[in-house]
């Protein structure tokens, strides 16, 4: 492995599969501070609570998806698609 972002994809593959930490760890010695920080970063990121939508967040306001109606989105007057780049 060649770079920071594979050993730190394989660690965490490592770590998935039961294998502890310092383990890890102890395979990177080369760049085990910079790979442990990032290897915490990602255990205090797993244990977040991520938020469910609610069920009719985009009902409220009358927004649905386009591709659920079938048609297109409307543009509209005085919009053109290019405007907004």
């Amino acid at each position: 492995m060649n770079n920071l972002d594979d050993r730190l994809d394989d660690a965490l593959a490592q770590i998935d599969a039961g294998r502890s930490p310092g383990a890890v760890l102890a395979d990177h010695p080369e760049d085990a501070h910079e790979l442990g920080e990032l290897l915490n970063l990602a255990a205090a990121i797993r244990t977040v609570e991520h938020p469910e939508p609610h069920a009719a967040s985009g009902r409220s306001w009358g927004l649905r998806p386009a591709a659920a109606t079938g048609r297109p989105a409307p543009i509209r007057p005085g919009l053109s698609a290019r405007r907004w780049l």
